[in-house]
């Protein structure tokens, strides 16, 4: 390198190399998260022709989400007392009273005033949103500005425009509110509310009934009578839908199942 005037110190040389790797790494996270966005659009079309329900938790950061999820469908995903916890959505399959299955979906913790340098990874993940039949807003009652995080979380969903979807709003942590009883009661009088605490198991039967409730309500059951000929479309409807019952008779295999309405329009062919 070399002194004297005009020319490049090692300090300005080290400085360039690492602005650089910098530049390079942004590139390749860039490219992470396109192929991962391609990655979830193929997951959720599949998702989509299975006619299979979708639930989505979302909430403030740290709010109990990966706890909640855990407790509902018996998983042991990573969930701490701690900042973004979660960074990756993860699915598991959830079995609903009604006897109904549904995908659960948790997201990534919201927050006021994200980096605008984080926008772009934060939104790639919460994209499963859009796709949802149902979004669970999962409130932790027990923080002092409880209020105001629930308020970030509904601007968040205004920037992606979903919040036409029904949303059932879970105040988690209950189990923390030992002295203020009066504030679980005035909760639960809410519209879509239930009160749970995801650490100790409290209310998570009614929430479970409460999200088989909303998510059939778009759901019908019909008697459809499949041709022999088609009998692949009657197999079909073991993945697509909930089969009550099922005989073979002399025109056809007779099937009573239940399903989405839009499902049902499509075989409208078949109703007996």
């Amino acid at each position: 390198l070399g002194g004297g005037i005009g020319t490049r110190g090692p300090g300005e040389t080290k400085l360039e190399v690492d602005r650089r790797r910098i530049r390079d790494r942004i590139a390749f996270l860039e490219e992470q998260i396109r192929k991962m966005k391609g990655s979830r659009k193929q997951q959720q079309r599949a998702r989509n022709k299975s006619e299979v329900k979708q639930v989505c938790l979302v909430g403030y950061t740290n709010a109990g989400k990966s706890t909640l999820l855990n407790q509902l469908t018996h998983s042991d995903i990573y969930a701490q007392d701690q900042l973004f916890a979660t960074l990756d959505p993860t699915t598991r399959q959830l079995e609903l009273p009604d006897g109904d299955v549904c995908t659960l979906t948790d997201t990534v913790g919201f927050i006021q005033r994200l980096p605008h340098q984080l926008v772009a990874a934060f939104r790639s993940t919460l994209e499963v949103v859009k796709d949802a039949d149902l979004l669970v807003h999962v409130i932790d009652c027990s923080h002092e500005l409880y209020r105001e995080q629930a308020e970030a979380v509904y601007q968040v969903l205004q920037e992606l425009e979903v919040t036409d979807k029904p949303i059932l709003t879970v105040y988690n942590k209950v189990d923390k509110l030992h002295q203020f009883q009066g504030l679980q009661h005035r909760l639960e009088q809410e519209e879509h509310t239930v009160c749970v605490s995801a650490k100790t198991g409290d209310g998570i039967p009614r929430l479970l009934q409460t999200m088989a409730g909303m998510l059939g309500q778009d759901m019908t059951e019909v008697t459809l009578c499949i041709p022999y000929a088609e009998s692949k479309l009657a197999a079909r409807l073991h993945n697509d839908a909930r089969v009550l019952s099922e005989e073979y008779g002399d025109q056809g295999i007779l099937v009573k199942a239940r399903m989405k309405k839009t499902m049902a329009d499509k075989l409208a062919a078949y109703r007996k």
